[in-house]
């Protein structure tokens, strides 16, 4: 395993100096010349080439500017089922997060049409392959599948769905790639349709692997439930990313998770627990699925405490419980399990409603909370629990806030957070 010692905000700024050159590159922006020098003093920084995505924007650009380059892209970090973890970076993340890795999939399927390189193509389409496993029954993604929530705002993941997915269409001709194309919320942009212009292969692969997955669930730590309606995805696994979402038709939980400072710190949402590809590293996680139900319950660290949290999920349809025992080591008043929700209006106590982009909040005792959508409803049931079945008789403290959608808090126009008591460390919550 690689282990750098930078930051994420160190990484994301070498990359976007290597889409910024691509992309000069690719519109006729600047001279070739000068493209050359600024490749040439990238490469000169070197931390950032071992891992996977700068390593494939290192090698693309060679490429494209004619100048040697000589590495090989190293492969040994996917699974079978095409989830590729994206490298470790000091005590950072390795999970496979879905923007980056959608970015990764299309640079390695461009680098083998543009080199004739067939491994390279199909890892690439192994990475899409996977990446429509993280799809909801509408096609949307999961934003709570390892989600960053800088990096996988809706319409930058969207965006790079579209040119995985495109590519991988043009590849295999295989109409699910067309489809996940269409339910697509959001459109390309300019640098994805950039990409997606180098990639006009002569014929295509013989791609002949089924339309389908090798179930690896387990292996990272994650489950995932689907049904005509409605689209479940629960995971102990993640680096500032978020625990599960449910969505129900057009509206639901698009991502949850402890979050402990103000609401505005992203950098202080969700928990922390990375994916090993040598190792199973979920030995005690329980983990089962059947036709009309599934648990998953397992250990995992909150992203910005010094803290460990179990979680269990139990649904038997439709109903879902959320169980979560915090341990100690967590600021009193600061810690909340938060819920971002996608919905019309939401209706508390059967009585308040709350219109989303309004000035509406809502802060008191824990109260049933329903989300209203055009077709559904989904219902928040907070329970008066101690711990697992034991009751008690005092309310934790409640607070729903609208949102502006959009791109901010992974799309959610309402906040919904209850707090965690220093002397009630257990939440338990029925959603159906």
């Amino acid at each position: 395993m690689i282990i750098l010692d930078m930051t994420f905000l160190d990484i994301e700024h070498h990359l976007q100096l290597l889409r910024d050159t691509t992309f000069n590159f690719l519109e006729k922006k600047e001279e070739v010349a000068i493209l050359k020098k600024r490749w040439k003093h990238l490469l000169k920084k070197r931390y950032p080439q071992e891992l996977p995505l700068p390593q494939a924007y290192l090698k693309l650009l060679a490429y494209l500017l004619d100048t040697p380059f000589d590495t090989s892209l190293s492969l040994i970090e996917q699974m079978a089922n095409g989830a590729t973890l994206l490298g470790r970076i000091g005590e950072g993340h390795q999970v496979p997060e879905l923007t980056r890795l959608a970015e990764l999939g299309s640079l390695w399927m461009i680098l083998g049409i543009c080199l004739q390189n067939e491994a390279l193509a199909y890892a690439g389409v192994r990475v899409a392959i996977w990446q429509t496993h993280t799809l909801d029954h509408r096609g949307s993604p999961h934003l709570s599948m390892w989600g960053h929530p800088f990096l996988s705002t809706p319409s930058r993941l969207s965006a790079y769905n579209i040119l995985l997915f495109s590519l991988a269409y043009r590849l295999t001709q295989k109409k699910g790639f067309q489809q996940a194309i269409e339910l697509q919320a959001h459109p390309p942009l300019p640098y994805t349709l950039a990409l997606l212009k180098l990639a006009i292969p002569q014929k295509p692969l013989s791609y002949n692997t089924p339309f389908s997955l090798l179930s690896e669930e387990m292996t990272l730590g994650c489950l995932k439930f689907t049904t005509p309606q409605s689209s479940i995805a629960c995971t102990v696994s993640g680096w500032n990313s978020g625990l599960f979402s449910f969505h129900k038709k057009e509206i639901g939980i698009v991502n949850s998770g402890p979050h402990s400072s103000g609401y505005d710190s992203l950098d202080s949402f969700g928990i922390e627990r990375p994916c090993y590809f040598h190792q199973r590293g979920f030995r005690e996680l329980l983990w089962e699925k059947g036709r009309d139900h599934f648990r998953l319950k397992g250990w995992t660290k909150i992203f910005s405490l010094p803290t460990w949290m179990q979680v269990e999920y139990i649904f038997q349809f439709p109903q879902l419980t959320l169980n979560f025992f915090i341990q100690e080591n967590f600021p009193q008043g600061r810690l909340k399990i938060v819920f971002y929700s996608c919905c019309e209006t939401i209706e508390v106590k059967e009585e308040k409603i709350l219109e989303k982009g309004s000035l509406q909040k809502y802060r008191g005792p824990s109260v049933p909370v329903t989300l209203v959508g055009t077709e559904t409803t989904l219902t928040l049931l907070p329970q008066m629990k101690k711990e697992w079945g034991e009751e008690r008789q005092e309310e934790n403290q409640m607070e729903i806030l609208p949102l502006e959608g959009k791109d901010h808090f992974f799309g959610a126009n309402f906040i919904i957070a209850f707090l965690v008591e220093m002397n009630s460390p257990f939440l338990s919550f029925i959603i159906k």
